[in-house]
């Protein structure tokens, strides 16, 4: 109640002044689900605006979101970027997605940035110029990157719409111009539905952060609690001593013990799962343990089985040895029996041929001798008949016939006699 009576005290006195200026905090979705809180002010000076962004915008992850995953809980890594071109970074790099420039209205002039991208919160202010007083909305997508090391960036989602930035005079702070009359903030409702008021900023930081706590509770689901939920909690810590509303500081308790009750839940579920997983680690080794006695057991039973078939097979194979040298020595000894037969075989058909060539050899030996003395007696009676014919020729000489008829009668003998003991003696040998 307090503070919506407060708001409208503010709307009317606002209402009676002179707007000079706009600071806005809003919320964008990105395309992966996520949300980005940032707060901004535009200032005026001549023709020339300043967008500046005041605090570096908090990045909620959602639960199916890869942003803390990609982060490893370090939030604080997690950038909101700008991009006024889309090349040209100098010696920064960028991965992932692809970095897409905002675009200026053609009645704008504005000049382009050294390095080419803002890092919001950290970057110096985006200057335009426009020398009319018509107001000029400009569309900026947003891109949150994560940082990985110096000068390297990896572009990790992408606002689902742009950011729209009004331009106007009116609603812009004059350069210069302080005061409560000559300035104020104009609240914009965030998709928290918290207001902001910048005359009573404490309170509407603890809203803040009790609705960034809840929503970073709501999606947590491990302990210890990320470095951003960490930081909330103790902001809440610090400002329950700034904070006099009892509405308030019940909800800032209730929040601290809903997150302690979190915090215990969780610690309970990780000791919980924790022993189940040791407990489930030493099944895990009984059961190792059981296996490997069982490939023990299996292996010890194998190396036996194989031990004795190695010795069936030796003692088979000293029998085959055994078997072969007793098939060898037969088969040697018939072997060398039927040798034996076989030459004594060819010794008694040598004999055989040598007493048939010798009988042969006797038989032709006896046929030329019959046939010599046939030959013989033959001559010896042609050359008696010879004889006497030649001494009816002659009968004056019958001496030397008979001297003519005689050598002749010798000499037959002394050429068959040589002739008849040499086949003798040959039949002899042969024999």
């Amino acid at each position: 109640m307090f503070i919506r009576s407060s708001l409208r005290c503010s709307l009317l006195l606002l209402v009676t002044l002179s707007t000079q200026a706009k600071e806005v905090t809003d919320t964008l979705a990105t395309t992966s689900g996520d949300r980005v809180i940032l707060r901004y002010s535009v200032a005026h000076e001549g023709d020339a605006y300043s967008l500046k962004f005041s605090a570096t915008p908090r990045v909620i992850p959602s639960a199916s979101s890869k942003l803390r995953k990609e982060s490893k809980g370090s939030l604080d890594r997690l950038k909101v970027v700008i991009f006024d071109r889309v090349g040209d970074f100098g010696a920064t790099k960028w991965k992932g997605l692809t970095p897409k420039a905002f675009i200026k209205p053609s009645e704008m002039s504005y000049d382009d940035s050294k390095d080419g991208y803002y890092i919001l919160g950290q970057s110096t202010p985006l200057v335009f110029k426009d020398a009319s007083t018509e107001p000029v909305k400009v569309n900026f997508p947003l891109f949150v990157a994560l940082y990985e090391k110096k000068q390297n960036y990896k572009l990790l989602t992408q606002s689902a719409g742009p950011l729209v930035v009004s331009f106007s005079p009116d609603k812009a702070t004059k350069s210069g111009s302080t005061g409560s009359a000559a300035s104020h903030t104009e609240s914009v409702t965030v998709s928290s539905s918290v207001e902001t008021e910048a005359d009573n900023s404490d309170i509407t930081s603890a809203l803040q952060s009790i609705e960034m706590v809840n929503q970073l509770l709501a999606i947590t689901t491990e302990v210890p609690f990320s470095s951003s939920l960490e930081m909330e909690l103790m902001s809440l810590r610090m400002m329950k001593t700034k904070i006099s509303d009892p509405d308030l500081l019940g909800k800032i308790n209730d929040v601290l013990f809903a997150a302690s009750q979190k915090e215990k839940e969780l610690t309970d579920a990780a000791t919980i799962l924790d022993q189940a997983e040791k407990l489930k680690e030493k099944e895990e080794l009984e059961k190792q343990k059981q296996e490997a006695l069982q490939q023990q057991k299996a292996a010890e039973e194998q190396a036996r089985q194989q031990e004795e078939k190695q010795q069936k097979r030796s003692m088979w194979m000293i029998i085959g040895g055994v078997l072969l040298a007793v098939v060898g020595f037969v088969g040697n000894a018939v072997f060398r029996h039927f040798s034996e037969v076989r030459s004594q075989k060819s010794i008694l058909e040598m004999q055989e041929s040598l007493t048939n060539q010798a009988a042969a050899e006797a038989k032709r030996r006896s046929r030329e001798i019959i046939r010599n003395k046939a030959h013989q007696a033959m001559n010896k009676g042609k050359n008696q008949l010879r004889a006497q014919a030649q001494a009816r020729k002659n009968p004056s000489t019958p001496d030397a016939n008979a001297n003519a008829s005689k050598p002749s009668s010798q000499s037959t003998p002394s050429r068959t006699t040589p002739h008849s003991s040499t086949s003798k003696d040959k039949t002899r040998r042969t024999i």
